[in-house]
Protein backbone atom coordinates (compact mmCIF):
# COMPACT_ATOMS: atom_id res chain seq x y z
CA UNK A 1 0.00 0.00 0.00
CA UNK A 2 1.41 3.41 -0.96
CA UNK A 3 1.73 6.35 0.96
CA UNK A 4 -0.88 8.15 -0.59
CA UNK A 5 -3.72 4.93 -1.21
CA UNK A 6 -3.27 5.31 2.67
CA UNK A 7 -3.89 8.87 3.33
CA UNK A 8 -6.98 8.24 0.68
CA UNK A 9 -8.42 5.34 2.52
CA UNK A 10 -7.62 7.66 5.53
CA UNK A 11 -10.27 10.48 3.93
CA UNK A 12 -12.69 7.87 3.00
CA UNK A 13 -12.94 6.82 6.57
CA UNK A 14 -13.40 10.34 7.60
CA UNK A 15 -16.74 9.74 6.84
CA UNK A 16 -19.38 10.77 9.66
CA UNK A 17 -20.27 7.17 11.45
CA UNK A 18 -23.54 5.74 11.07
CA UNK A 19 -25.51 4.88 14.29
CA UNK A 20 -25.36 1.00 12.99
CA UNK A 21 -21.50 1.52 12.77
CA UNK A 22 -21.11 3.12 15.78
CA UNK A 23 -22.70 0.52 18.10
CA UNK A 24 -21.04 -2.01 16.30
CA UNK A 25 -17.63 -1.08 17.21
CA UNK A 26 -18.89 -0.14 20.93
CA UNK A 27 -19.80 -3.29 20.01
CA UNK A 28 -16.29 -4.47 19.87
CA UNK A 29 -14.61 -2.42 21.83
CA UNK A 30 -16.06 -3.95 24.98
CA UNK A 31 -15.16 -7.27 23.98
CA UNK A 32 -11.49 -5.87 22.99
CA UNK A 33 -9.15 -6.12 26.14
CA UNK A 34 -9.75 -3.56 28.96
CA UNK A 35 -6.69 -1.49 27.65
CA UNK A 36 -7.71 -1.23 24.29
CA UNK A 37 -11.46 -0.80 25.57
CA UNK A 38 -10.12 2.66 27.81
CA UNK A 39 -8.45 4.37 24.72
CA UNK A 40 -10.85 7.24 23.40
CA UNK A 41 -11.25 7.14 19.64
CA UNK A 42 -10.98 10.26 18.26
CA UNK A 43 -11.78 10.41 14.40
CA UNK A 44 -9.69 13.32 12.39
CA UNK A 45 -11.63 16.08 10.75
CA UNK A 46 -13.05 15.80 7.72
CA UNK A 47 -11.31 17.94 4.72
CA UNK A 48 -8.16 18.15 6.52
CA UNK A 49 -5.32 16.18 5.40
CA UNK A 50 -4.10 13.27 7.34
CA UNK A 51 -0.68 13.11 8.86
CA UNK A 52 1.29 12.84 5.95
CA UNK A 53 5.39 11.27 5.77
CA UNK A 54 6.12 12.84 2.67
CA UNK A 55 8.68 15.84 3.12
CA UNK A 56 7.77 17.89 0.00
CA UNK A 57 4.08 17.89 1.06
CA UNK A 58 5.64 19.27 4.63
CA UNK A 59 6.96 21.85 3.45
CA UNK A 60 4.84 22.95 1.04
CA UNK A 61 2.52 22.81 3.86
CA UNK A 62 4.77 24.62 6.14
CA UNK A 63 5.34 27.56 2.71
CA UNK A 64 1.18 27.90 2.63
CA UNK A 65 1.24 28.51 6.11
CA UNK A 66 0.58 32.24 7.50
CA UNK A 67 0.08 33.23 11.38
CA UNK A 68 1.22 29.42 12.57
CA UNK A 69 -2.47 28.20 10.83
CA UNK A 70 -1.13 25.26 9.83
CA UNK A 71 -4.66 23.37 9.49
CA UNK A 72 -5.83 26.39 7.20
CA UNK A 73 -2.42 25.01 4.96
CA UNK A 74 -3.23 21.63 5.14
CA UNK A 75 -6.89 22.07 3.81
CA UNK A 76 -5.27 24.43 0.98
CA UNK A 77 -2.91 21.64 -0.04
CA UNK A 78 -5.07 18.80 0.32
CA UNK A 79 -8.24 20.79 -1.98
CA UNK A 80 -5.06 21.32 -4.06
CA UNK A 81 -4.17 17.69 -4.30
CA UNK A 82 -7.89 16.70 -5.09
CA UNK A 83 -7.91 18.79 -8.05
CA UNK A 84 -4.66 17.32 -8.94
CA UNK A 85 -5.82 14.03 -8.44
CA UNK A 86 -9.00 14.67 -10.64
CA UNK A 87 -7.60 16.15 -13.24
CA UNK A 88 -4.42 13.48 -13.90
CA UNK A 89 -6.12 10.12 -12.38
CA UNK A 90 -2.26 10.04 -10.99
CA UNK A 91 -0.95 10.29 -7.73
CA UNK A 92 -1.17 13.79 -6.60
CA UNK A 93 2.33 13.63 -4.60
CA UNK A 94 4.31 12.60 -7.60
CA UNK A 95 2.15 14.85 -10.13
CA UNK A 96 3.30 17.24 -7.27
CA UNK A 97 6.96 16.41 -6.71
CA UNK A 98 7.78 16.26 -11.25
CA UNK A 99 6.16 19.94 -10.89
CA UNK A 100 8.57 20.84 -8.38
CA UNK A 101 11.37 19.33 -9.98
CA UNK A 102 10.58 21.26 -13.27
CA UNK A 103 10.34 24.85 -11.77
CA UNK A 104 13.63 23.78 -9.67
CA UNK A 105 16.14 26.50 -10.35
CA UNK A 106 20.20 25.71 -10.80
CA UNK A 107 21.22 28.92 -10.04
CA UNK A 108 20.98 32.27 -8.13
CA UNK A 109 22.09 35.64 -9.32
CA UNK A 110 24.27 36.80 -6.35
CA UNK A 111 25.94 40.40 -6.63
CA UNK A 112 29.93 40.29 -5.92
CA UNK A 113 31.47 43.66 -5.29
CA UNK A 114 34.35 44.23 -7.21
CA UNK A 115 35.64 47.44 -6.57
CA UNK A 116 33.48 50.25 -6.97
CA UNK A 117 30.66 47.95 -9.09
CA UNK A 118 28.95 45.50 -7.91
CA UNK A 119 28.72 42.38 -10.34
CA UNK A 120 26.12 39.77 -10.73
CA UNK A 121 27.03 36.37 -10.48
CA UNK A 122 25.38 33.17 -11.05
CA UNK A 123 25.73 30.79 -7.64
CA UNK A 124 24.75 27.10 -7.38
CA UNK A 125 21.98 26.35 -5.44
CA UNK A 126 21.89 22.67 -3.06
CA UNK A 127 18.95 20.81 -3.61
CA UNK A 128 16.78 22.24 -0.49
CA UNK A 129 17.72 25.75 -1.32
CA UNK A 130 16.36 24.65 -5.19
CA UNK A 131 13.35 23.07 -3.26
CA UNK A 132 12.55 25.61 -1.13
CA UNK A 133 12.59 28.42 -4.14
CA UNK A 134 10.53 26.23 -6.24
CA UNK A 135 7.85 25.74 -3.89
CA UNK A 136 7.74 29.87 -3.34
CA UNK A 137 7.75 30.78 -7.38
CA UNK A 138 4.93 27.74 -7.38
CA UNK A 139 2.85 29.60 -4.80
CA UNK A 140 3.25 33.37 -5.72
CA UNK A 141 2.16 32.32 -9.30
CA UNK A 142 -0.83 30.52 -7.87
CA UNK A 143 -1.61 33.79 -5.90
CA UNK A 144 -1.26 35.73 -9.24
CA UNK A 145 -3.50 33.92 -10.59
CA UNK A 146 -7.87 34.92 -10.34
CA UNK A 147 -8.60 35.70 -6.66
CA UNK A 148 -12.48 34.25 -6.78
CA UNK A 149 -10.87 30.83 -6.55
CA UNK A 150 -10.14 29.33 -3.65
CA UNK A 151 -6.72 28.86 -2.31
CA UNK A 152 -6.44 25.78 -2.61
CA UNK A 153 -7.51 25.70 -6.22
CA UNK A 154 -5.34 28.26 -7.78
CA UNK A 155 -2.74 26.21 -6.06
CA UNK A 156 -3.63 23.43 -7.92
CA UNK A 157 -4.72 24.91 -11.64
CA UNK A 158 -1.36 26.53 -11.31
CA UNK A 159 0.73 22.93 -10.49
CA UNK A 160 -0.84 21.73 -13.65
CA UNK A 161 0.07 24.93 -15.56
CA UNK A 162 3.30 24.20 -14.65
CA UNK A 163 3.42 20.08 -16.06
CA UNK A 164 1.99 22.24 -18.99
CA UNK A 165 5.00 24.77 -19.49
CA UNK A 166 2.43 27.22 -19.32
CA UNK A 167 3.27 29.16 -15.73
CA UNK A 168 5.33 31.98 -14.49
CA UNK A 169 7.67 30.07 -12.36
CA UNK A 170 8.80 28.70 -15.60
CA UNK A 171 9.29 31.70 -16.85
CA UNK A 172 10.69 32.87 -13.92
CA UNK A 173 13.45 30.18 -13.60
CA UNK A 174 14.46 30.17 -17.50
CA UNK A 175 14.81 33.70 -17.12
CA UNK A 176 17.47 33.23 -14.52
CA UNK A 177 19.05 30.35 -16.26
CA UNK A 178 19.63 33.13 -19.34
CA UNK A 179 20.87 35.80 -16.53
CA UNK A 180 23.22 33.04 -15.25
CA UNK A 181 24.24 31.93 -19.04
CA UNK A 182 25.10 35.42 -19.93
CA UNK A 183 27.05 36.05 -16.43
CA UNK A 184 29.28 33.37 -16.47
CA UNK A 185 32.47 34.98 -17.01
CA UNK A 186 32.41 36.67 -13.94
CA UNK A 187 32.37 32.93 -11.66
CA UNK A 188 35.87 32.63 -10.59
CA UNK A 189 37.54 31.20 -8.12
CA UNK A 190 37.21 32.87 -4.47
CA UNK A 191 40.61 31.78 -3.25
CA UNK A 192 43.24 31.30 -6.02
CA UNK A 193 45.96 31.92 -3.26
CA UNK A 194 47.82 28.21 -2.08
CA UNK A 195 47.77 28.07 1.84
CA UNK A 196 50.64 26.83 3.29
Amino acid sequence: MTKTSAAVSTIKSMAPMSPMRAMTTTAAATSAPAAVAELPLKAPRRGVLAPVESPLVEAFVNNIMKQGKKTVARRILSDALKLIQIETSKNPTTVLAAAVEKVEPLFKMVGVKRGAKSIQTPTPLTERQRRRTAIIWIIEAAQARNKRDPAGIRIGKEVMAVLNDDSAAIQKRNQIHKSSLVNRSNVTLVDRRVRK
